[in-house]
């Protein structure tokens, strides 16, 4: 498809993720399965804005959740993250220093 064209209706949306030395992991999740989870969202204003994108973030996190981490610490970090400008999210996942590296100076 190029650039531009219009797509059309969505009606599945899928996430691939690996560990390190093993098979990778595929989830699929079917529109109507994106939209259960968006009717209990907290609030509505991202997806009416950005709704190919939230599917996407969707089945990343039902991935995410499913994908054998070890951290448990580290992926509530990054869910919360998720929310925050690029150096304050560096400094919460790995530390204060690492905010400052990622951190836009000041213009």
């Amino acid at each position: 498809m190029r650039p531009g064209a219009e797509r059309g209706e969505i009606v599945s949306v899928y996430a691939i993720g690996r560990k390190r030395g093993e098979e990778p992991m595929i989830r699929v999740l079917s529109r109507e399965d994106v939209e259960k989870r968006a009717a209990i969202a907290k609030t509505d204003k991202f997806w009416k804005g950005w709704k190919p994108e939230m599917y996407e973030k969707t089945a990343a996190r039902v991935l995410f959740g499913d994908l054998p981490l070890g951290d448990r610490e580290l992926a509530r970090r990054v869910f919360q993250a998720s929310a925050l400008e690029p150096g304050e999210s560096a400094a919460l996942l790995y530390g204060p220093v690492a905010g400052e590296l990622t951190s836009v100076p000041p213009t």
